[in-house]
């Protein structure tokens, strides 16, 4: 027996299918540290969570199903193979979680993609839910439409960045991107290929619309009677859209998602006109794509009669360095997936064990897993303490993290779609029913063709799913179909009358809740837009609401929209004549909606409230406000305790303060902190050897919750040098450097292709006195990357204290030549040059150093020394006298005495 609390259970469901469609691509936190991804994935978390408990209500509401009949459920497996491929997949993920190299990492996800099995089981839920909920073609309708809605605002963002760029324009991006997105565009994304890929996937299901608007705005016009201003709308409507998303694309400047796009409508052109028996036309499409294929190898051969094309727009030149193996992106792709000859990449990561290679290294493990396979060539492409966590290919990432179970499990997924759609586009009759199947297809051709060279995000993953799930209901048996039974859908009639649109099966709606969901769609687009512009506002009242405060608000207007849409969803046929819910139950759905609340606040929500307290402390750490940033972290830490990335800036909050504090006893005894509770929550009143201490506990939880990242092993070598340098007693200090020492070589284990890792472990030697210890470190170094400017730099050190000037000159020269900017190596060759009395090349290397460290009072007193050397006494004691305001109290004096000699002199 049904209630009216099932309808509006299967409607708030339905609800949850459209929010997620609608929030991943278009949602983003700017008051987090990470703004995008995480954050998208923990929107959709929240709404599969809510959904599934609407479920368990929707079934409770029903009595439960009976009995499943084993025959019936094979039957309707056999018809749509999709689902089975899908539960393989699940089960892959769980596997893998529990052979995953940091189990913990897999299933919840790393901080920076929070791709893990809990994401992906999200995915699943979210599929197999909207595959036995879409029942009525016009629900298949509101899900594309919705889709397509979406993209408007995605892709006008994007166009707002771009016209942001040109000159005079009077258009601005009000928010302040670290990047320049006028150059190329990210809008809701905060990636220009992200943009790309998932604009991808829509602009297909844009063609499947519009073509059959196009085609019934054109019958209505040829015939007799007023002008068909309603069907020119809707061809005028769906045209904006496309292109609007087709310039979007193309201001990405992004090449993989160019790729998926061509590959996509390559797709879309050959499947429609051989729907329509038109083999002349598909035949006409080949030969275009053939076309487009041929010109853009050429574009590609360096030399060919194409390259002044190349030069004279600047997205011909980025179409025509796809296979430049030396340009920026391309290079980095290879290297991650094939290494350079010391480091052997993804393919010598899954080929090394033959475990690994059946179940790979676990979800979201590539990071921790890859540091042996490092190819020391990247860092001359990416960040020297980034080590890749994707490989930039997606059946390489499978490879990589599920073994060849997960590939094979996934490739399998995207097969029995492909033959699903196939059947469904056999059985489809009329034209929009066809395009739809071929819209579905193009678009998920275009994302695997995108994902090649790309990773897949939030917005793609998901609408990845709701793809299949279209096509998976679409093969539904006619039993599945709506409440009132298996009455004949739109695609499964005959031609319809072309004097009409197909009717849709008539379910009765309630106007008044659908208006009122409107008014809180418009009532949302409003709040989100004030939303995001007072993050740049430093006054308004959103800023100050704390994190929790703030998220707790967002989680309530959320869980408002999918009570709205569940009831303007929810099917009213007969609807008064039910009784409102089985009373004896209500106890039972108070507990377990107070659980799963009680669940997504505690580990769902958290992530993003520590992540809004950890921007919080970044912010005050850029300030150099060490001090305040520290309660920030500690906030962070209350949410999630085991998230590492944490621990580590709340110990160099610790350090910095540390490296401040002069060498005295602290007023009190403070213990020696245990556990995170009992971290200080300021520097006030702390000594240097308390705050020491303090960051190393921090460092050391690091640590002891992932001990595989390098970064953890790398930091406690780094705070022991830092400390032990600051150590006045001798053994204490000779301790602390052992004790540095110890963690640079776990470092090195790790990641024994680092150079940069290598160097940092010789200064510790250096710093010993054991130049030849450090000299032997130098060289595994110069032989991992010889174009590492600090290793020069250091060999200049211990050449300069063995008295091989010449030797320690040639060292400093070749490190400020390999990197400009390092102060210390021009500064040391400024002194070099004074005591070989070259002053003319002391005094350019002084200037160059005082250039690089403006406000250094060191340096500023050197250049005034190699003026005065050089005969130029007024500029000497100018330049004294900058260095005089620029010095400490305690060092005026000193330099005031230099001062009066000169000018006495």
């Amino acid at each position: 027996m049904d209630t009216r609390l099932g309808r509006f259970a299967e409607g708030f469901i339905e609800a949850g299918w459209l929010a997620a469609a609608i929030l991943v691509p278009l949602f983003f936190n700017v008051y987090s540290a990470r703004i995008f991804e995480p954050d998208k994935l923990t929107v959709l978390r929240t709404v599969v969570l809510l959904t599934l408990l609407a479920l368990v209500v929707r079934l409770a509401e029903s009595g439960f199903p009976p009995i499943v009949n084993i025959k019936k459920a094979m039957a309707s497996l056999r018809a749509r193979p999709l689902l089975p491929a899908a539960g393989l997949f699940g089960l892959v993920y769980l596997l893998g979680t529990l052979t995953s190299l940091n189990p913990e990492v897999s299933f919840w996800g790393s901080y920076q993609r929070l791709q893990g099995t809990f994401v992906n089981l999200c995915y699943l839920a979210l599929f197999f839910l909207t595959a036995t909920f879409l029942r009525r073609p016009e629900q298949v309708d509101r899900l594309v439409t919705v889709m397509l809605l979406t993209s408007l605002p995605i892709g006008l963002y994007g166009l707002v960045q771009y016209i942001g760029g040109l000159p005079g324009s009077p258009i601005r991006d009000p928010l302040p991107w670290g990047s320049d997105v006028t150059q190329r565009v990210t809008s809701t994304m905060g990636n220009p290929i992200f943009l790309g890929a998932w604009l991808i996937m829509v602009v297909p299901l844009t063609l499947a619309r519009l073509i059959p608007a196009l085609a019934e705005f054109l019958r209505q016009a040829n015939a007799p009677g007023p002008f068909p201003w309603r069907s020119w709308g809707r061809v005028a409507g769906y045209s904006l859209l496309l292109t609007i998303q087709l310039l979007a694309i193309l201001f990405t400047q992004s090449r993989g998602p160019w790729l998926g796009l061509l590959a996509g409508l390559f797709i879309f052109g050959i499947l429609t006109p051989l729907c329509l028996g038109r083999r002349r036309l598909a035949l006409g499409v080949a030969v275009l794509g053939l076309g487009a294929g041929t010109f853009i190898a050429l574009l590609n051969v360096p030399g060919s009669p194409l390259e002044p094309l190349k030069a004279a727009n600047r997205y011909l030149e980025r179409l025509g360095s796809i296979t430049g193996a030396e340009s920026g992106t391309v290079r980095v792709r290879l290297l991650i997936w094939l290494g350079d000859g010391v480091g052997r990449g993804a393919v010598g990561l899954i080929t090394e064990n033959p475990w690994r290679l059946l179940v790979g290294h676990g979800p979201e493990t590539m990071y921790f897993a890859y540091g042996p396979y490092y190819p020391p060539d990247l860092a001359h492409y990416e960040a020297r303490n980034a080590s890749p966590d994707r490989a930039h290919n997606d059946l390489l990432d499978y490879l990589v993290t599920l073994g060849v179970l997960g590939l094979g499990s996934y490739l399998l997924v995207v097969t029995a779609f492909y033959w699903q759609a196939s059947l469904v586009l056999f059985k489809a009759k009329e034209l929009s029913a066809q395009l739809l199947v071929i819209g579905l297809v193009a678009g998920v051709t275009a994302h695997l063709v995108e994902t090649l060279t790309g990773i897949a995000i939030a917005a793609t993953r998901t609408y990845f799913w709701l793809f299949l799930v279209i096509v998976a209901a679409l093969a539904a048996p006619k039993p599945a179909l709506g409440p009132a039974g298996p009455a004949p859908t739109r695609w499964e009639r005959g031609p319809a009358p072309r004097s009409r649109r197909p009717t849709p099966t008539p379910v009765d709606r309630s106007p008044h809740w659908g208006h009122i969901l409107v008014l809180y769609l418009v009532t949302s687009g409003v709040l989100g837009l004030q939303v995001v512009l007072a993050s740049i506002a430093p006054e308004s009242f959103i800023r100050r609401l704390d994190p929790t405060t703030f998220t707790l608000l967002g989680l309530g207007w959320l869980g408002l929209g999918l009570v709205l849409a569940g009831l303007a969803l929810a099917d009213r046929s007969n609807f008064n004549q039910l009784r409102p819910w089985r009373g004896p139950l209500l106890p039972l759905y108070g507990v377990l909606a107070g659980g799963v609340l009680v669940f997504l606040v505690g580990s769902v929500l958290s992530v993003v409230v520590a992540d809004m307290y950890f921007k919080q402390g970044q912010v005050l750490d850029e300030r150099q406000r060490f001090d305040q940033s520290i309660p920030a972290y500690l906030q962070a830490l209350h949410w999630q305790p085991r998230q590492d990335f944490y621990y580590i800036f709340l110990a160099r909050a610790y350090m910095e303060l540390a490296r401040r504090t002069p060498e005295t006893s602290p007023k009190g005894s403070v213990p020696e902190p245990r556990r995170l509770e009992e971290l200080p929550v300021s520097g006030a009143g702390l000594g240097r050897e308390q705050l020491f201490t303090a960051a190393l506990f921090a460092l050391e939880e690091a640590y002891r919750i992932n001990p595989r990242n390098t970064d953890n092993s790398a930091n406690l070598g780094r705070l022991y040098r830092v400390w032990a340098e600051l150590t006045p007693d001798p053994a204490l200090k000779a301790d602390r450097f052992r004790q540095a020492e110890t963690y640079y070589r776990q470092a090195t284990t790790l990641s024994p292709n680092t150079a940069h890792l290598y160097t940092e472990w010789a200064a510790v030697r250096q710093l010993q006195g054991n130049l030849d210890g450090a000299e032997e470190l130098l060289r595994k170094a110069l032989n991992l990357d010889p174009k590492y400017a600090p290793t020069y730099a250091l060999l200049g050190d211990i050449n300069l204290v063995r008295s091989e000037l010449d030797r320690a000159v040639e060292m400093y020269i070749r490190a400020v030549e390999l990197d400009g900017g390092l102060v210390g190596a021009y500064n040391a060759l400024g002194h070099l040059y004074s005591r070989q009395g070259k002053r003319d090349a002391a005094l350019a290397a002084f200037k160059r150093a005082a250039e690089l460290a403006p406000r250094d009072p060191t340096i500023r007193r050197n250049l005034a020394l190699a003026y005065r050397d050089a005969g130029l006494n007024q500029q000497a004691i100018q330049e004294l006298q900058v260095a005089i305001n620029l010095a400490p109290a305690d060092q005026q004096a000193s330099l005031r005495q230099l001062l009066q000699e000169w000018l006495r002199s």
